[in-house]
């Protein structure tokens, strides 16, 4: 058995009660459909109780079912429910050591925070420190993130990377850390007089650049706090050729933002003094090869150029998730810069290379990232001449999973190929 909360997630998604055991081949089509991953039937039905027989079910299999509610893994749909102690009551021990005493603790210290308009930043240290390895960590410091910001609390969010025990990467997993970055982000949106106190604060912090500016990127406000948040940040961390490649590529994407033609050259001429080696990352190294390509009109599509090796190594050496981003951020800027040589030639060697492009994978982040590759990869089929599977991959698009933080700019090239077809 699930939590009868979780349960009723499911059948929200699924759009009807789940009754009779023969619901649950009808739901597992359903959730194959959507997460491109496959539960048995057999599954569901000891998950729902209409086996005499309980069987303690995979992670797997329990992952899949939060990407289906849309949640990233089974461990945010726990942070996101007060029911955990559901699966103690069925001996079934799938999330990390749930102590409701710590649970109760933190959302009093929430609840303090709000009555008295005051976060106390010394017990939530103490929190920190006893209960940091625990994941309801996380939900309790981004509502102290929100409650902070609406009390203008600006020392404590200048805090938030020196808090103990939660940044640690061998406690956590990395997406934690984005999502309270995410909850920053949010936050300098809403509240420019907060950016202003805290900006330099962030960017001269080790922990903030790294799980902050570097790994949540907020593209829709090149034009605004992020792109000055980035400028600080380059003040204090431009050691090494991806962090000068990082910034660059961001630079040049904030000029042709703001059709600054000239400007965007000149972050260009700067990419290119770099060279880009093997161990850089796949989102800024997609980044370079697709500006350096729609900034050289005459370097056409070759399998003979070097541009083309570099992107063999990302893409073709690489598994099917590590390919993604690397793809994604390519096709974005051959999109932009009219490059539809080198988009076809590539897109093409992709799908032959990797067969499946849809649904093939389970992670929340890699779905994110394919679903909005395929704008792309409809863009390349429409201008090929084949319609009928453009329309396909098209219609398979679910707007609900692009990125919230380069929205803008994906739902523009949505809605350009979306005329085409």
């Amino acid at each position: 058995m699930i939590p009868d909360t979780i349960i009723e997630m499911i059948e929200n998604r699924y759009g009807q009660r789940i009754k009779y055991s023969k619901d649950c081949i009808s739901l597992s089509a359903n959730i194959e459909r959507v997460c491109g991953q496959h539960v048995s039937s057999t599954t569901l039905k000891r998950l729902f109780g209409f086996a005499k027989t309980v069987q303690q079910p995979r992670m797997q299999t329990l992952d899949i079912l939060a990407v289906f509610v849309g949640y990233q893994d089974w461990h945010c749909v726990l942070a996101a429910i007060e029911t955990a102690k559901d699966f103690v009551e069925v001996n079934i021990n799938l999330s990390p050591t749930h102590d409701t005493q710590k649970t109760n603790l933190l959302h009093h210290q929430v609840a303090l925070a709000l009555g008295t308009n005051a976060i106390n930043k010394t017990a939530v240290i103490a929190l920190c420190k006893d209960y940091g390895s625990n994941p309801q960590i996380f939900p309790f410091i981004i509502n102290l993130i929100t409650i902070a910001a609406n009390q203008k609390d600006v020392k404590f969010l200048q805090s938030i990377y020196d808090l103990p025990v939660i940044f640690d990467e061998t406690i956590h997993n990395r997406y934690d850390f984005y999502y309270v970055g995410q909850t920053l982000g949010l936050v300098f949106r809403q509240h420019q007089d907060l950016f202003a106190d805290t900006k330099a604060q962030l960017a001269s912090h080790k922990k903030a650049q790294q799980y902050f500016i570097e790994w949540f990127v907020d593209e829709d406000y090149l034009q605004g706090y992020y792109g000055e948040l980035l400028d600080e940040y380059h003040q204090h961390r431009h050691a090494t050729t991806e962090e000068l490649l990082f910034y660059y590529c961001l630079k040049y994407n904030q000029a042709l933002n703001s059709n600054s033609l000239d400007s965007s050259r000149e972050w260009y001429n700067k990419i290119k003094t770099l060279k880009l080696s093997n161990d850089v990352f796949c989102i800024p190294a997609g980044r370079y090869v697709g500006i350096c390509l729609a900034e050289e009109p005459k370097h056409s599509y070759s399998v003979l150029s070097p541009y083309y090796s570099t992107i063999h190594q990302f893409v073709f050496s690489k598994s099917y998730s590590l390919a993604l981003p690397f793809m994604f951020y390519l096709c974005r800027a051959l999109y932009r810069g009219k490059r539809t040589d080198w988009l076809v030639g590539i897109i093409n060697d992709y799908e032959q290379h990797f067969k499946k492009i849809h649904h093939n994978t389970v992670g929340h982040w890699e779905l994110k990232v394919e679903n909005q590759l395929l704008i792309y990869i409809s863009y390349v089929h429409a201008v090929s001449g084949n319609t009928q599977k453009a329309r396909n991959y098209y219609n398979s698009i679910d707007t609900n999973l692009f990125e919230p933080f380069i929205y803008n700019q994906v739902w523009r090239d949505y809605k350009e190929v979306g005329k085409l077809l």
